[in-house]
């Protein structure tokens, strides 16, 4: 269980995985100004498509997401995101470097 504390300037709140992997997907819960729903918006916002699914780049099913994805989002969105685990940073941080690798060498199919 990783506890993460994000706020967007007037709202904060918690934000709890229950999961020990960055990368791998694990329910989580919300507590403070934040809702899931609110949490969700934020990924439609980012990853809105034609349909207006927001189920584009970054999946998230209610509340069950991959810990890295909903950062990134938090990250695209200015929502700070503090009290992540430096393991969780250095594989945030492989997975998109490697992204960027295989963007550069046309590798992304």
């Amino acid at each position: 269980m990783v506890d993460i504390q994000i706020s967007d300037g007037t709202r904060t709140g918690v934000v709890t995985f229950y999961g020990d992997e960055a990368l791998e997907p694990c329910d989580f819960s919300v507590t403070g100004d934040f809702s899931v729903e609110s949490i969700m918006n934020l990924f439609w916002l980012i990853t809105a498509t034609a349909e207006g699914t927001g189920q584009g780049i970054y999946p998230i099913n209610g509340p069950m997401c991959a810990p890295y994805e909903m950062l990134r989002v938090f990250e695209l969105t200015a929502v700070t995101a503090t009290g992540v685990p430096e393991a969780w940073q250095e594989e945030m941080e492989a997975e998109l470097q490697q992204s960027y690798e295989e963007f550069e060498s046309d590798s992304v199919s």
